[in-house]
């Protein structure tokens, strides 16, 4: 169960790799305004996703503690946030892809 345990964890770790890497080409996209400050938010919290996942691995090491409760519930809770931003983010530029439809 632990080899389950750690090709998922090493799995979550890549794919968090590659969101971090698209979305540091997205913010040289959006360097600034409303939509780079929105994915500057969203590279913090790729970058702290990154951390906990990386942390991950040494949790079978804390033995039964809370800590890996508590760990997996700042990076559930920070999940639900970066859902939220991401949707703004997108409804952010659905209404400007709008706006610029309206002015032609």
């Amino acid at each position: 169960m632990l080899i389950l345990f750690y090709a998922l964890i090493s799995l979550a770790i890549l794919v968090m790799v590659v969101g971090l890497i698209q979305v540091i080409r997205l913010r040289r996209l959006a360097p600034g305004g409303k939509i780079g400050r929105v994915v500057g938010i969203l590279l913090a919290f790729i970058v702290l996703f990154l951390l906990g996942y990386l942390a991950g691995p040494f949790l079978p090491l804390l033995g039964d503690s809370i800590w890996p409760l508590i760990l997996t519930s700042v990076v559930f809770l920070f999940g639900a946030v970066f859902v939220v931003l991401v949707l703004r983010l997108i409804q952010t530029l659905i209404q400007q892809v709008f706006k610029e439809l309206e002015m032609e």
